[in-house]
């Protein structure tokens, strides 16, 4: 894959990924928990529930653990009913989140470097708290600015899932923060079921 544009507002994502002489590889829409995923060049296309994408065919993994990496820390929200604990751990902050549903296990861990604050490493847990996957955020650069400083935005991630069958690099040539899109940006994908 060569570039990928990610569009996201609230409640709905698109990825799109396109090779490199400039074609389409898929298109992939995630709204309400459903995801509908096409490719243009193959004229078919999947929909089911956003839980059962890891375990399809042999671009599930792969475009579950691409939209962690670019998503991952930098989009989540923590929940007001999440339970959280900082400590300090060699030259990091490291934040542990525990949704109170869960039972205090560990859903994500997140480090941070103490100069800047940045999301160094993210790890994600499942329900019984084993690992599901980790992303390493690396050369943070500025992409626009804000009221309080500099927007910055890791232009290297590596993410790996928790068994170690599925790795990628994912490397940032460009952000455009906070852009005007309009309906044709989102195009007219329904998420459904499958066809």
């Amino acid at each position: 894959m060569e570039a990928a544009l990610v569009y996201r507002r609230p409640g709905t994502i698109r990825l799109q990924t396109f090779a490199r002489m400039g074609f389409a590889v898929f298109d992939l829409v995630l709204a309400d928990g459903q995801y509908h995923l096409l490719f243009p060049m193959q004229g078919k296309s999947q929909k089911g529930s956003v839980a059962e994408l890891d375990h399809k065919n042999a671009l599930g993994a792969p475009i579950s653990l691409g939209l962690l990496a670019t998503l991952g820390s930098l989009g989540g929200t923590f929940l007001p009913t999440d339970q959280v604990v900082l400590r300090e751990e060699n030259d990091q902050y490291v934040l542990d989140v525990m949704p109170v549903s869960d039972g205090g296990n560990v859903a994500r861990r997140l480090w941070f470097t103490r100069s800047t604050l940045e999301v160094a490493r993210q790890d994600l847990f499942d329900a019984a708290g084993a690992l599901q996957a980790t992303m390493v955020y690396q050369d943070y650069r500025a992409v626009g600015s804000t009221s309080a400083g500099p927007l910055t935005w890791p232009t290297r991630v590596q993410a790996e899932d928790g068994l170690g069958r599925t790795k990628l690099v994912l490397t940032v040539h460009d952000v455009i923060p906070n852009p005007e899109l309009t309906s044709q940006d989102w195009g007219s994908v329904e998420v459904g079921t499958n066809q």
